[in-house]
């Protein structure tokens, strides 16, 4: 890299210095905006360095220094057999919970349920258990405290804690087994969104499916790595599992949605701002070869019946209400929003944790061993 030449030196030969009168030597302060440019520059400089030299190791070497990482993860983890409580552990839990189930009912619009719920929260276990808990479980459309859950000792509240199960999820049962701490939740989510942000190059076609997959998905594991070591709450086994995670929903992206984004703009752009029929915008697209991966899709809905085909669906369904007079560049990120409709992915551990602990900060949940 070329040296900086301060300024005061620039355009002096040697024989001008050697007849001019010394000056005192004048310090201009660089803006703090470019000095913070020009570390970030040098950053993103050494951050792609760092990235080529670990591309060009072999992958035996990558795994051995992924290896060395993982095992200074965190390997903490819940007790396999964890024991039960007993009754009067039973009882505290039972009572303080069901606070946590009346503030939900001030949320709500069950007002006879709220005025049941404070007249009795000071009754015995037997009876919350029955008319709350149990209640709880069968009707509310979003969470409850598990009631095997309930009777494990040695978890906080936050782990009793697990959100309805809904088909869009990957492995509920496995979510709400994981036993994160509310710590390590909001950990959990961190590390999720700083690997997304720092670790961009791996979201590339070529990167996830070409011939060296496997060694660019070591390389990603080892960065991940290294940011999940800031974490001290998560799991190691919850750090392996979340890149997993990561890796899947970028595979997904492209191959499920691929080139479906630019296939319906240029449905939009013909249909709904040049008025060109549907089916004649479909031949156009089809005839023109725009998008090679969906050609097929195209070819099916022309030879079925443009008008009722599944593409024909998701246009009037999702796209065709978008704005004609809306610029493109405005229209696209709609059209991304649609097509994520249109193509809707399992709902994974992330999203699983993000709506919990809006749940717990809704209900004014703290985690309290029992």
């Amino acid at each position: 890299m070329d040296k900086l030449t301060p300024p005061a030196s620039r355009g002096n030969s040697s024989s001008q210095e050697s007849t001019l009168t010394p000056e005192k030597t004048v310090n201009i302060p660089i803006p703090a905006t470019e000095e913070k440019k020009v570390l970030t520059d040098h950053k993103q400089e050494q951050g792609l360095e760092e990235l080529q030299n670990l591309l060009d190791l072999d992958q035996e070497a990558i795994m051995t220094k992924c290896r060395l990482l993982i095992e200074k993860l965190n390997t903490a983890s819940v007790l396999v057999f964890p024991s039960t409580c007993d009754e009067k552990q039973q009882l505290e839990v039972y009572q303080r919970l069901s606070r946590y189930y009346i503030q939900a009912l001030e949320l709500s619009s069950f007002r006879e349920k709220l005025e049941d719920a404070q007249r009795n929260k000071q009754l015995d276990a037997l009876y919350v258990y029955e008319n709350i808990f149990l209640q709880r479980v069968k009707q509310d459309p979003e969470w409850y405290f598990h009631p095997e859950q309930c009777k494990l000792a040695g978890l906080d509240d936050y782990q009793r804690l697990v959100l309805r199960d809904d088909p869009m999820y990957g492995d509920w049962d496995e979510y709400r087994l994981t036993y994160h701490t509310y710590q390590g939740d909001l950990e959990y989510v961190k590390f999720r969104e700083e690997i997304s942000a720092k670790i961009k190059w791996i979201e590339d076609e070529a990167a996830l499916f070409g011939d060296q997959r496997m060694r660019n998905e070591l390389v990603a594991l080892f960065q991940s790595l290294k940011i999940a070591l800031q974490f001290r709450d998560i799991p190691g086994r919850s750090v392996m599992s979340g890149f997993r995670e990561h890796i899947n929903n970028l595979r997904f992206d492209f191959k499920d949605r691929k080139d479906l984004v630019g296939l319906y703009l240029e449905l939009w752009k013909r249909v709904a701002k040049n008025k060109v029929n549907f089916g004649e915008a479909l031949r156009q697209l089809y005839k023109e070869d725009i998008f090679p991966s969906r050609r097929a899709l195209i070819k099916f809905a022309l030879d079925s019946c443009p008008d009722t085909s599944l593409v024909k669906y998701n246009y009037d369904t999702y796209v065709d209400g978008i704005d004609e007079k809306l610029p493109e560049d405005e229209a696209h990120p709609l059209i991304m929003e649609a097509v994520k409709k249109m193509f809707k992915k399992r709902k994974n551990y992330l999203d699983y944790t993000r709506k919990k602990l809006e749940i717990a900060a809704r209900i004014g949940l703290i985690p309290t061993t029992a």
